[in-house]
């Protein structure tokens, strides 16, 4: 299954003449697809976020600046402590305010994250437990913008487990996110106990995934196209 990695279409039609921002957390996603933008030739401008929720954080952004320090890639930083009840959200908001920065500061022609099929499910199911809207149920959209700025996430219908296996094949060092193995946050609930029930009811779950969110953003887009028209 490493062709659907290899043979990305975002990969191959994003502009080479300026940068692109990419969220490296130092996770395997981002490591993998670091390592795609760069045998690719593309100028990265590498955007982390410490959160400094883990004492491994530090070791992991001098990584990370080293990285880019080796590749000649420019790097920002942002230091992000917050104590309130709603990490998880909160932490959204300002790592996006924090990529569009980034891109506005670098003349960036997009944003790229290493979201991956999981996310975007544990996102769908996560919504629909909390309740949503119809954009919210479709869960993480592959090409989208942020203010004029486009997002784009490249492995949104690629499995981790390809991602570990690209990385195994290409000896891509990366980092395990330790909070990612205790029940604490809603996503991790969902990882741990919903979707491996949901996988073995469907084995083609993924496909079954890209299909619903798809088909529910174009529904939401044909529904708001057609209310501003009204």
């Amino acid at each position: 299954m490493l062709n659907v990695i290899y043979n990305n279409k975002h990969l191959n039609i994003l502009e080479k003449d300026r940068p692109l921002v990419l969220a490296l957390s130092g996770g395997v996603d981002s490591m993998v697809l670091f390592d795609l933008l760069k045998n690719a030739g593309y100028k990265v401008v590498i955007a982390h976020v410490n959160h400094h929720k883990r004492a491994e954080s530090e070791f992991e952004e001098a990584f990370i600046r080293n990285l880019a320090k080796e590749n000649n890639f420019d790097i920002e930083v942002l230091d992000y402590i917050h104590e309130k009840e709603n990490f998880q959200a909160a932490a959204h908001n300002s790592r996006y305010e924090f990529f569009y920065n980034t891109a506005i500061k670098y003349n960036a022609s997009a944003i790229i994250t290493a979201h991956h099929y999981l996310d975007n499910l544990e996102t769908i199911l996560m919504n629909l437990i909390r309740g949503s809207n119809l954009y919210g149920y479709a869960g993480i959209k592959e090409f989208s913008y942020f203010n004029e700025i486009k997002l784009i996430r490249p492995f949104i219908n690629v499995k981790k487990e390809d991602l570990y296996e690209y990385a195994k094949k290409h000896n891509i060092k990366f980092f395990e996110d330790s909070s990612n193995q205790g029940d604490d946050y809603l996503r991790n609930r969902i990882r741990h106990h919903v979707i491996p029930h949901l996988e073995r009811e469907n084995p083609n779950l993924i496909n079954s995934v890209a299909n619903y969110s798809n088909q529910l953003y174009e529904a939401f887009s044909y529904i708001r196209n057609n209310s501003v028209k009204y």
